[in-house]
């Protein structure tokens, strides 16, 4: 990833750097890793690891505040996997969370 972002709103910013079912994906669809250089798409859990780190207080720090924005009734990876999940959700939810 050439771009660099500060906020897992601005990664995913575009619906083309979402997805869904996995934590990252490369150009053509095949899992990869969120902060491996074959990463073009990512999912809620996989945009915070690229921007805070995996497993860091930060990114807990953040995981905590998504989870409390949507509700904290649900899974972050299956709130976001749903099927009637939207983009324009996912962008809503890491603004109300600061993230």
């Amino acid at each position: 990833m050439s771009e660099k972002f500060s906020t897992v709103a601005d990664l995913l910013g575009d619906p083309a750097r979402w997805c869904q079912g996995e934590y990252a994906m490369d150009d053509v669809g095949i899992r990869t890793t969120p902060r491996g250089d074959r990463a073009v798409r990512w999912c809620l859990v996989g945009g915070v690891e690229v921007i805070y780190g995996y497993q860091t207080p930060e990114a807990e720090a953040a995981l905590s505040r998504l989870r409390s924005a949507i509700g904290g009734k649900h899974f972050l990876q299956w709130w976001n996997d749903a099927k009637d999940r939207r983009h324009e959700d996912v962008i809503e939810a890491c603004k109300k969370a600061g993230v």
